[in-house]
Order: structure tokens, then C-alpha cells, then sequence
């Protein structure tokens, strides 16, 4: 399961709100574990980034995909 969320951050002395890139997996045992995270200053363009990101990481394949 994969979802953005927005968070503030404080950078250069100054309040930013960058995008938060979320991969949840669930276990065979049903528990679910963050795969991993990305934090950008826009959310357009790095979906492709984060999914890369995750591939790199050993993700081999998607089961389920909701728009």
C-alpha cells in the first residue's frame, strides 16, 4: 500500500510543506511494516522516483493497484 501525506518542515529558517512517499507491505502473518519512505518538495514526478527507490530495494512485483 503506498500513500503521500503532506508535512511541514522547518528548512533555511523557513516553514515548508514537502510530500511524505509511504510503502506499507503486509507479512504472510498479516502485520503490516513500513517498506520505506521519501520525502519531497513536490509530489509530481517522484511517484516514478519512489518506485525506483523501492525496486532498488528488492520490491518485485505489485498485486494490487488503486487510483
Amino acid at each position: 500500500m503506498t500513500d503521500v501525506l503532506y508535512i511541514k518542515v522547518r528548512e533555511d529558517h523557513r516553514v515548508l510543506s514537502k510530500s511524505c512517499h509511504i510503502a506499507i507491505g503486509i507479512t504472510e502473518g498479516g502485520d503490516r511494516e513500513i517498506i520505506g519512505f521519501m520525502i519531497q518538495n513536490e509530489e509530481s514526478d517522484t511517484w516514478s522516483i519512489f518506485f525506483e527507490y523501492l525496486k532498488e530495494r528488492g520490491l518485485k512485483g505489485t498485486e494490487l493497484i488503486i487510483s
